[in-house]
């Protein structure tokens, strides 16, 4: 009965090790079949990504020109150092006859 129970074990096992196997093979199958779809996404991902950086590129691109450009009409209108020392000394000097025409005009009023 020995020899007949060992049969049946070996039996047994060899069954076993042929589902294992199969189990196995279908496993793998399924594993290189994600891994497929998994590369798959992220080569889009990356295509996409992609796009978006050109994308951006573009756009930051064109605010940063716009920006330059506005600054540099700013910069046009804005007088440069020399005519901003001789503007400042005309203002103090109208700020003076001013104050000078508002005294003479309030001392001419109170004198009526």
């Amino acid at each position: 009965m020995e020899k007949e129970e060992l049969q049946i074990i070996q039996q047994m096992f060899s069954e076993l090790k042929s589902d294992i196997q199969q189990l196995d093979q279908k496993f793998s199958s399924q594993l290189e079949q994600v891994e497929e779809k998994l590369s798959s996404r992220l080569d889009q991902v990356e295509n996409r990504m992609d796009g978006l950086s050109v994308l951006l590129d573009l756009e930051i691109r064109k605010k940063i020109d716009l920006l330059v450009e506005g600054q540099e009409a700013l910069m046009e209108r804005l007088p440069d150092p020399a005519q901003a020392e001789d503007i400042e000394h005309r203002l103090s000097a109208v700020e003076m006859v001013v104050k000078v025409h508002s005294r003479d005009i309030n001392d001419l009023k109170k004198a009526q």
